[in-house]
C-alpha cells in the first residue's frame, strides 16, 4: 500500500534517522533491516524548472519485478500546468523509462491540484489498476479516475463514476485515495468527496469485470465538517465484500476512524484510538485473518495500533530515534505485510544534522511472528552546503519474505542549487549484526570542579540498537554508564583540559572510542564596573573592577575592545585593570572588556562611552 511522507504532508518542509529501539509488541527480532544504495528512478520531463515527480505507490508482483505509479494528487502547487500521472517497471533491478498515462477527457490543463495516482494493485504480473484524481476546472474541481495496465500495456485513465449524493460539477471534490483488487478486473478502492450536503464523505467504489458501479458514500462520521482536511489512508479486502477503510481527520482533536464491511453491509464508523485524538492513521496492512496493523502519528512522534478480532489496542508511540543526527519529530508512513513471518514498516524523522541542516531521514523496522526489530535507516547523498534535505520512503512491499523493496523521494536545498529525485532501494528483513560505530560525536562543557560530559549516537548501529554509553574522563579514569547522552563528572581541577573517550555497546558488543577535549571549570564573569575616560583629544583610559571567577582559576588575561567613528575597532590585551588608547580622532567611542581564565573567555561587559571633542 502507498502512503504520502506524513512529515512533507504536514507542511514540514523536508522530510530520518531511525529509532534504535523497540516496538513493544512482544520482544525483539534478530536485527534491523539493512539497504542497498538507492538507485534513480527514470521519470517524465519536467513540467517546470525543478523535476518534483515522485512515485507514490508500489506493487511488487515476483522478487524479480515490481510496478510503482504517481505522483500523489496534490494540491501544494499554485495553479500551474499539470505533470502529467505515469507509471514504470522494474525488471531485475533495472528500472523501464516512465510511461505516461493519458488523463480522462475534461481534465483541466490548469489547476491548483495536480492529477496523480495515489495507490495501485497488481493481482498479476502485468495486470494493474491504479487510482487517483484529477482537475475538472481550473478552480479546484476535482474528480476520480483510475488506469489499468493489461499484459503490460497501460491505457489511459478514466473517471470513475460518483458515489450517489456526491457534489457535481464546479463543487465536486472527488479523489481516490486507495484500491485493492482481488483478482484481474475486480477491485475495491476508497476516497473522499464532498456530498450535496456540504459535508466531506468517505465512500468506495467496485469494479465487478472491469466495470466501474457508482459509489458508495460510508455513514458519517458526527464531528466532520465541510472545512476538515479529511482523507482515507487504507483499504484492505479479503473479498469484494468484506474490506475495511481507514480514514483521518487531521489536528489535535482529529481522529482516525474506521470502517469494516462484512458480506457488503458497512458499519458506522469505529474511532480507533478515542483517547488519544492526536492520532492519524497512515497505513494498514494485516499479517493474519485476525491481526491488523495501524502505522502513524501520534502528533508528532511515530505511533501505531493493533486490530485483534475487531477489536483496536491504545497506542504505543515509538521513541524518538538514537541514531545521529538525533531525531525531533517523526512518523510512521507506509506497512506492508507478506505474511505472519514478515511485515516491513517504514518512517522518517525530522533531524537537525551537521552544519545546521534540517533534514529529514528515513528508514524501515521489520515484525516477524509478533516481534518488531530496531530501525534501520537510509540516507540520501546532499551536498555539502546544503541547508535543507529531505528523504522520504513512499511505499514498500515484500514479494518474499527475504527481500522488500522500497521507493522515496529525495531533495535538497542549498545556497546556490535546488535538486531533487524518485529513487528506489532494496532493503533486507534483517541484516547481519557487526559491531557499532564509535559515537559521532564526543566532548564536553566545564562546570565548578568538573566536565558535563556530552556525545551524540553513531550513525551506524551495526543492526542492533544501541543500549547504552560508556564515557571515561582521563586523566583520572573517572567512568559513567548511561543510557542519555552526557554525564557530569566532579573532582576535577579548574582550568585543566581532559580527554572525554565514549563508546556504545549495543548486543554486538562495544564500539570503537570516540575522544573528545573539554576543560573543567567555568569562565569568568564579565568585568563589572566599566569606565571610559577621556584624558586629552586623543587620548582614552579605560578601567574596570576584577572579574569574578572560581577560587583556584584567576583570570589570566582582561581582552579590551574599542569601537569609533570610521570603522575604527582597536583591541589590546592586557593584565591590569586599565586600558589606554591614544591617536584618537573626534567622534563617539565605546569599550567593552573580557575576562580569560583557563576554562574560557567571559561574555563581554556592558559598553562604557566617552566623547572626545
Amino acid at each position: 500500500m502507498s502512503s504520502r511522507s506524513t512529515l512533507r504532508a504536514k507542511g514540514v518542509a523536508a522530510t530520518v534517522v531511525l529509532v534504535a529501539t523497540v516496538i513493544a509488541v512482544g520482544g525483539l527480532a534478530a536485527a534491523e533491516p539493512g539497504f542497498t544504495p538507492i538507485q534513480a528512478m527514470p521519470v517524465p520531463a519536467a513540467s517546470g524548472p525543478i523535476n518534483t515527480f515522485s512515485y507514490a505507490s508500489l506493487v511488487c508482483t515476483s522478487a524479480t519485478t515490481c510496478e510503482a505509479v504517481g505522483p500523489p494528487a496534490t494540491t501544494d502547487h499554485p495553479a500551474d500546468v499539470a505533470q502529467p500521472p505515469a507509471a514504470t517497471t522494474e525488471t531485475a533491478g533495472v528500472w523501464s523509462p516512465p510511461t505516461p498515462i493519458a488523463l480522462p477527457a475534461g481534465a483541466a490543463a490548469k489547476s491548483t491540484l495536480w492529477p496523480g495516482l495515489q495507490s495501485l494493485s497488481c493481482p498479476d504480473a502485468g495486470d494493474c489498476t491504479a487510482v487517483g484524481g484529477y482537475a475538472t476546472t481550473s478552480a479546484g474541481a476535482t474528480a476520480a479516475m483510475a488506469a489499468s495496465q493489461t499484459s503490460g500495456t497501460w491505457g489511459a485513465a478514466a473517471a470513475v463514476p460518483q458515489p450517489v449524493g456526491a457534489a457535481t460539477g464546479a463543487s465536486e471534490r472527488d479523489v481516490l485515495d486507495r484500491v485493492q483488487c482481488t483478482s484481474v478486473g475486480n477491485c475495491v478502492a476508497a476516497g473522499s468527496d464532498r456530498g450535496t450536503d456540504g459535508l466531506l464523505h468517505a465512500y468506495v467504489e467496485t469494479e465487478s469485470a472491469g466495470s466501474w458501479s457508482a459509489g458508495t458514500e460510508l455513514p458519517d462520521i458526527s464531528l466532520l465538517n465541510a472545512k476538515d482536511p479529511y482523507r482515507t489512508t487504507s483499504l484492505v479486502c479479503t473479498d469484494l465484500t468484506d474490506c475495511t477503510v481507514v480514514g483521518v481527520v487531521p489536528g489535535v482533536t482529529g481522529g482516525t476512524y474506521a470502517w469494516t464491511e462484512t458480506a457488503g453491509t458497512w458499519s458506522d464508523p469505529v474511532n480507533v484510538a478515542p483517547h488519544s485524538p492526536g492520532f492519524e492513521g497512515n497505513d494498514l496492512a494485516c499479517p493474519d485473518p485476525t491481526t491488523c496493523i495501524l502505522v502513524g502519528a501520534q502528533l508528532f512522534d511515530g505511533a501505531y495500533v493493533t486490530e485483534t478480532s475487531g477489536v483496536w489496542s491504545s497506542v504505543t508511540v515509538v521513541p524518538a530515534p538514537r541514531l545521529s543526527p538525533v531525531g525531533l519529530i517523526g512518523a510512521l508512513n507506509a506497512i506492508t505485510c507478506n505474511t505472519d513471518a514478515l511485515c516491513e514498516v517504514t518512517g522518517e524523522w525530522l533531524s537537525i544534522g551537521g552544519a545546521a541542516v534540517l533534514e529529514t531521514i528515513a528508514g524501515a523496522a521489520t515484525w516477524s511472528n509478533g516481534t518488531w526489530s530496531s530501525f534501520g535507516y537510509v540516507r540520501t547523498p546532499q551536498p555539502k552546503d546544503a541547508i535543507l534535505a529531505v528523504g522520504a520512503l513512499n511505499d514498500v512491499a515484500c514479494p518474499t519474505t527475504t527481500a522488500c523493496e522500497a521507493i522515496g523521494f529525495s531533495a535538497s536545498l542549498s545556497f546556490v542549487a535546488i535538486s531533487a529525485e524518485a529513487f528506489s532501494t532494496s532493503i533486507t528483513p534483517m541484516r547481519a549484526v557487526v559491531a557499532p560505530r564509535a559515537p559521532s560525536f564526543a566532548g564536553g562543557a566545564g562546570i565548578p570542579d568538573g566536565i558535563r560530559g556530552l556525545w551524540l549516537p553513531p550513525t551506524d548501529d551495526g543492526g542492533a540498537p544501541v543500549t547504552t554509553f560508556t564515557a571515561t574522563v582521563e586523566p583520572g579514569g573517572r567512568t559513567c554508564t548511561t543510557a542519555g547522552y552526557a554525564c557530569t563528572f566532579h573532582g576535577l581541577a579548574n582550568g585543566h583540559r581532559y580527554h572525554v573517550v565514549v563508546r556504545d555497546r549495543t548486543s554486538f558488543g562495544p564500539s570503537a572510542p570516540r575522544v573528545g577535549l573539554a576543560t573543567a571549570g567555568l569562565a569568568p564573569h564579565a568585568p563589572a564596573a566599566v569606565r571610559l575616560a577621556v584624558l586629552h583629544p586623543s587620548e582614552v583610559e579605560a578601567s574596570w573592577h576584577p572579574a569574578a571567577t572560581l577560587p583556584g582559576e584567576p583570570v589570566r588575561v582582561y581582552v579590551v575592545t574599542l569601537t569609533g567613528p570610521h570603522h575604527l575597532t582597536e583591541r589590546l590585551a592586557t593584565h591590569g585593570l586599565t586600558a589606554r588608547f591614544g591617536g584618537l580622532r573626534p567622534g563617539a567611542y565605546t569599550v567593552r572588556v573580557e575576562a580569560r581564565n583557563a576554562s574560557g573567555l567571559s561574555r563581554p561587559s556592558a559598553p562604557a562611552h566617552a566623547r572626545l571633542p
